[in-house]
């Protein structure tokens, strides 16, 4: 991961001790299945960044038995294609990931040791991700890529963009921005007939959201959302929040018979 791990770590010195202190950590994490932590990243990542920072974006981590709660019910055939709008670290689509390798390999997750090269690939390009957070859309793609660590370059679909900016169906005119293990690079993809979307909407305030953002979210919801009450555009009214236009945006890339499940802030 060239574009997360850049320069010398260890500060260019070379230090002996530094140099015996990453042996010895390199001798702790090969007794580790790395596919077995779970989204440790995430955690991780939620203590570094300043609480004004999560609130700014409407992100807040969501624990692993809810995630897996929603995936349980939303993935249902080991074809499924999902996507995450705002995939974070990737709580979700690794839950995704766990459920599509039970139901391709026929097995509970506790009885895979290994999912094989092949399969891994092959739920990998099942899953598509979004986020307007580059941090987190990075970790994400770890997140994916660790669950079989020796596939070198795996096939990744994870995008920096904000989910207003990425129209259902519509390949855009700039090839988005995604993240893999080889680094940053602009792919054309059109995003649609998913069998399921899941995920945490933004819990963000309509006086809240960016400009640009809410010119995007009226642009394509602006007539639905005064037919059905979410929305006034009355002088100094405020709308519903980002989280509204987030599931309702969201039917738009499902196929018919998709499946929106997205959690709902009373379960955090």
């Amino acid at each position: 991961f060239q574009s997360v791990f850049k320069g010398d770590p260890l500060g260019g010195d070379g230090g002996r001790e530094a140099m015996e202190a990453v042996d010895r950590l390199i001798e702790f994490l090969d007794g580790i299945r790395l596919e077995e932590m779970g989204d440790v990243l995430g955690l991780v990542y939620e203590e570094l960044i300043s609480g004004d920072d999560r609130h700014h974006q409407g992100q807040f981590y969501t624990p692993k038995p809810i995630a897996d709660l929603i995936v349980k019910w939303a993935v249902r055939n080991p074809g499924d294609r999902v996507l995450d709008p705002g995939c974070g670290s990737g709580v979700f689509l690794v839950e995704a990931y766990e459920k599509l390798a039970e139901l391709k390999l026929g097995k509970t997750r506790d009885r895979i040791e290994h999912v094989p090269d092949r399969v891994h690939e092959e739920i990998l390009s099942q899953l598509y991700g979004v986020d307007i957070d580059e941090a987190s859309a990075r970790l994400a793609t770890i997140n994916l890529a660790m669950r079989n660590t020796r596939v070198s370059d795996p096939p990744l679909n994870v995008f920096i963009e904000d989910y207003f900016a990425v129209k259902p169906g519509v390949r855009s005119l700039t090839p988005l921005r995604a993240v893999g293990s080889s680094g940053e690079k602009r792919v054309d993809v059109a995003f649609k007939g998913f069998d399921a979307v899941v995920g945490n909407p933004p819990y963000t305030r309509w006086i809240e959201i960016p400009e640009e953002t809410r010119r995007r979210i009226w642009r394509s919801l602006g007539k639905t959302a005064l037919e059905y009450g979410f929305a006034s555009n009355k002088p100094g009214s405020e709308g519903a929040g980002m989280h509204v236009f987030w599931v309702v945006y969201s039917t738009g890339f499902l196929k018919e018979g998709g499946r929106p499940v997205l959690v709902e802030a009373r379960l955090l």
